[in-house]
């Protein structure tokens, strides 16, 4: 009865150490790839990871739960922070739009970290993705369309250069002769 005794606590033991084994391996894991996706922006990715960290009463893991709730503080503070910065930049390229300044808006958000470009912010209508296309868009079109225009007044090819020009003032009326041209075409 004594072996059996002995016997259990040893499985006891070995199954405890076993379980303590797996939950250091799944917890450096899971430290590991939380840090990289902070260092990647992935935010949501990086507190869902560090959430998997538990110690399971086992006291030698309770470091983890420490690194857990300073790296989640960490992950909190660096999101405000780029959400902030990414809001200042889709504010900027909007600004450079309503003045009709397609690439300078495109330019704008050229420093964007591309794991933010569909990120939805607070106070912002739309994404960087589709703000880039939207500005690059129309900046393209602007150029097309000038180019176009222009070629087709010097060899007096009137006929439907109205809708090109409608649309060209359309996308920057602030070009007086644009909308000389318009008038006259009228």
């Amino acid at each position: 009865e004594g072996l059996g005794n002995a016997k259990a606590v040893i499985d006891r033991v070995e199954e405890a150490n076993k379980q303590y084994q797996e939950l250091l391996e799944t917890n450096k894991v899971s430290k590991e790839k939380a840090e990289e996706f902070l260092s990647e922006l992935k935010f949501e990715k990086a507190i869902e990871e560090a959430n998997r960290i538990e110690s399971s009463g086992f006291p030698q893991l309770e470091e983890f739960e420490v690194w857990q709730r300073e790296f989640l503080e960490t992950v909190y503070a660096k999101r405000s922070t780029e959400l902030s910065k990414l809001a200042k930049q889709i504010s900027e390229a909007v600004e450079h739009e309503k003045h009709y300044r397609y690439a300078d808006g495109v330019e704008s958000l050229e420093f964007v970290p591309s794991a933010m470009d569909s990120t939805a912010v607070d106070g912002c209508e739309e994404t960087v993705e589709t703000l880039r296309e939207r500005l690059s868009f129309k900046g393209k079109r602007f150029e097309e369309l000038d180019s176009l225009v222009v070629e087709r007044w010097k060899k007096k090819e009137l006929t439907g250069l109205l809708l090109d020009v409608t649309e060209l003032f359309e996308l920057n009326p602030n070009r007086k002769a644009i909308g000389k041209l318009k008038d006259d075409l009228e």
